[in-house]
């Protein structure tokens, strides 16, 4: 599949990473994690959210590379208002035990950044071209947004999902945290959800937030992804109109 570019000069979309290498290492997914550090969440449980990707990412280690899952570079941004968003963790490229535990340790002692209000379009808007330019090919391009409170600031959610996967982007998923809004899990399967194999898991608290994140990322980094059956822990969005439009997209732009 072939992507478009997305290095959009004199566009509102800015590059923030190094320029990339010119040496270019193959990989299955690219997997841009965007975290919600805004406002509603506190200091402990940033801390559990730290706890709970550093877990998710040392249990699934074996699994890298040789493992099942292949080769997979990961990226990580934190967000919270229109204008509060950057890049926590460049691309890193995960193909085997190590390389993951070594991922694991660095998210989990990343810093905060910021502490505001909620801006999850904005958001996605701002992770789009971290696909391009860098040194890592890999046809699967996937963001994975989770956060504990519905866009109260900034761009259209919805309409940074569609433009998103109208630019290349494979799937957006999401996990919601349900401690404030035990509707959010709604609220994500229509504003924030979509593409291909698309879903969202939801996490009542911040205390499953490490139980939630590892099924979500063992589920996106699968081989192949079937649609589940509905159950208690997973959300799956009916996206039928959407990925319509969405497969027309995606031929009017080359793939």
């Amino acid at each position: 599949m072939q992507h478009p570019d997305l290095s959009l000069s004199g566009s509102r979309f800015v590059i923030r990473a190094a320029r990339a290498s010119s040496i270019v290492n193959s990989s299955k997914f690219r997997i841009a994690t965007a975290h919600d550090v805004s406002g509603s969440i506190s200091r402990d449980e940033y801390n559990l959210m730290l706890k709970g990707y550093r877990s998710a990412f040392i249990n699934l280690a074996p699994r890298f590379g040789a493992g099942g899952f292949g080769d997979v570079a990961v990226n990580t941004v934190v967000w919270s208002s229109k204008e509060q968003q950057q890049i926590a963790i460049p691309w890193f490229l995960i193909n085997n035990t190590a390389n993951a535990i070594e991922f694991a340790n660095t998210i989990g002692s990343m810093n905060r950044g910021f502490d505001n209000t909620t801006a999850p379009g904005t958001a996605i808007n701002f992770a789009v071209p971290l696909f391009a330019n860098n040194q890592f090919e890999g046809k699967r391009w996937v963001i994975n947004v989770s956060g504990d409170n519905k866009q109260n600031e900034g761009d259209s959610t919805p309409q940074a999902r569609d433009r998103a996967l109208a630019m290349g982007v494979t799937a957006i998923n999401g996990l919601p945290l349900l401690n404030d809004d035990t509707n959010l899990l709604n609220w994500y399967q229509n504003n924030l959800v979509g593409g291909q194999n698309s879903f969202a898991i939801a996490a009542n608290d911040f205390t499953e937030f490490g139980t939630a994140i590892e099924a979500k990322l063992a589920r996106e980094m699968q081989p192949s992804e079937p649609v589940p059956e509905p159950t208690t822990i997973f959300g799956t969005l009916a996206f039928g109109a959407v990925a319509s439009w969405w497969r027309i997209k995606r031929k009017s732009i080359g793939n």
